[in-house]
């Protein structure tokens, strides 16, 4: 298996909200692509809860390389929210 992750730091005053629609309203897109066993998507909102930055983080857990290149051309996130526990 492959596991793959990148963050994405956005601005402090940044709309969490957005993400977290996105999140919400596109995350069975990727539902049985290729490999791809799981997909989360990590959220971390700077609001006094001593995160530094808002940011997302896309994981992927791929059972090989090629059904992640199937994602790449979409240009579509692989969505599914996990919030960060305080």
């Amino acid at each position: 298996m492959i596991a793959t992750q990148y963050k994405i730091i956005l601005p402090s005053d940044y709309d969490m909200i957005i993400i977290t629609d996105r999140v919400k309203n596109n995350g069975y897109i990727t539902d049985g692509f290729g490999n791809l066993k799981l997909k989360l998507y990590l959220i971390t909102e700077k609001r006094g809860n001593n995160s530094l930055s808002n940011s997302y983080s896309p994981f992927f857990l791929l059972y090989s390389p090629p059904s992640f290149s199937c994602c790449l051309p979409l240009k579509i996130p692989l969505l599914l929210l996990v919030k960060e526990v305080y």
